[in-house]
């Protein structure tokens, strides 16, 4: 049995049993986090505690996020070796989405009614505290068991898994240590319990690592095939991007041809028109010179101009 399956197993049970037994240690070690006289979880309101959870909450998505781009250089260069073996990038994108996605935040924490730390009575909430196996809380959705990032987390583990076997180890060793740092987090901002980090963390470990056995070792999928199946996807979609874009232009084209004939034919009746009305703009503008003229003559013969007055003598 690998070391990742007996510690990911072992987790799981000790906490199940320990922390189910005696669920007050839950508490307690919610309490370590809490301050009594602000009220709060102060770790939560620290620009750093902010920046620790966006960091454990994003760098997990890397993997099926490179996964997910391999897949589409495949498409995209149909004849060209794939950067990832297809199975490995199956692989990290099922697990990303089937276990933190699915069993976890939509399974769990939606239909399991314990309240977070935070909603409880002791730590400044209106509900009552719940142990882990407890399911008949107040929380309605998005509750406490188990915990989304710590499950996500545990996907590094996973990912980790596929390292060279001379690293693998120290590979392995990183990931479950990053997984409980983004548990504990959770606990310092009063958002989960410590039996929601550690179940949430080994069940996730322990269904990621049934998925590689299922999926790189038990021939659910084969390598070549999974190439040759990307690669037709991928020239048909160039087929029928080509087809697309052809009759685009050959759409294209026959309107631009129309609207050129179009632009020709207003010119050449621009043209018509200045021909006609050149002469007669020509006519008015004359008889406008000839009429300012003689409205000029006309007020002279009617008001003459008169001559100044000679100057009095010194």
């Amino acid at each position: 049995m690998p070391i990742t399956l007996r510690v990911a197993l072992a987790t799981a049970v000790l906490s199940a049993l320990v922390l189910g037994f005696f669920p007050g240690l839950d508490r307690e070690v919610a309490h370590l986090f809490y301050d009594t006289q602000l009220n709060a979880f102060p770790v939560a309101r620290t620009e750093w505690g902010k920046s620790l959870r966006w960091f454990g909450m994003y760098l997990p998505h890397l993997g099926w996020m490179v996964a997910t781009a391999a897949i589409i250089v495949a498409l995209l260069r149909p004849s060209q070796p794939m950067p990832m073996r297809p199975s490995i990038a199956i692989f990290l994108i099922v697990t990303a989405l089937a276990i933190p996605a699915l069993v976890v935040n939509a399974g769990f924490k939606q239909h399991w009614g314990r309240p977070r730390p935070v909603a409880v009575v002791e730590f400044g909430g209106r509900h009552d505290f719940r142990a882990w196996w407890d399911n008949s809380g107040a929380c309605t959705r998005n509750c406490s068991f188990m915990s989304g990032e710590t499950s996500a987390a545990a996907m590094l583990v996973g990912a980790a898994t596929l390292a060279p076997l001379t690293i693998r180890p120290l590979a392995i060793g990183i990931a479950g240590l990053f997984t409980l740092l983004t548990g504990l987090m959770r606990v310092a901002f009063g958002g989960h319990w410590l039996s929601d980090i550690l179940l949430g963390g080994s069940v996730s470990v322990l269904l990621l690592l049934a998925a590689r056995h299922i999926i790189l070792f038990a021939r659910g999928i084969d390598d070549a095939e999974a190439r040759l199946a990307l690669s037709q996807t991928g020239f048909l979609l160039q087929a029928s991007l080509l087809g697309v874009l052809r009759a685009f232009g050959v759409r294209t084209g026959r309107l631009v041809r129309t609207m050129r004939q179009a632009a020709l034919s207003m010119q050449h009746q621009f043209m018509l028109a200045s021909d006609i009305l050149s002469p007669v703009l020509a006519g008015a503008g004359h008889f406008a010179r000839v009429f300012h003229a003689s409205a000029i003559e006309l007020r002279n013969a009617l008001f003459p101009a008169r001559s100044p007055a000679p100057a009095p003598a010194e």
